[in-house]
């Protein structure tokens, strides 16, 4: 697991360490190493999860569409409906909303 220079982590929940965790498994067993774009840092909407320690950031633009696909949908599936995990252009979002 790699994290992006600038990375802040300071308030993120454990909730998001949980996603975190399976993320980097698969990225691993999609010979990919995981690197975290964004916790609380950055410029988000303004009511964007990050900055509660809610959300996080995964690159994906080593990834082929296909593998991004199956690992988009693996991560939605192995989080559950608890989170929301969004298919960006260079990213892969998630975030915690508890339960629904």
């Amino acid at each position: 697991m790699q994290i992006k220079k600038g990375v802040r982590a300071n308030g993120m929940k454990p909730e998001i360490l949980l996603a975190i965790m399976v993320a980097d498994k698969l990225w691993s067993d999609n010979g990919q190493s995981l690197v975290i774009t964004s916790i609380t840092d950055g410029t988000h909407s303004a009511k964007s999860r990050h900055y509660i320690g809610l959300a996080v950031d995964f690159r994906t633009r080593y990834f082929d569409e296909s593998t991004k696909k199956a690992v988009f949908d693996e991560l939605k599936a192995d989080l559950g409906s608890e989170y929301v995990v969004v298919w960006h252009s260079t990213h892969i979002h998630c975030q915690f909303n508890g339960a629904s």
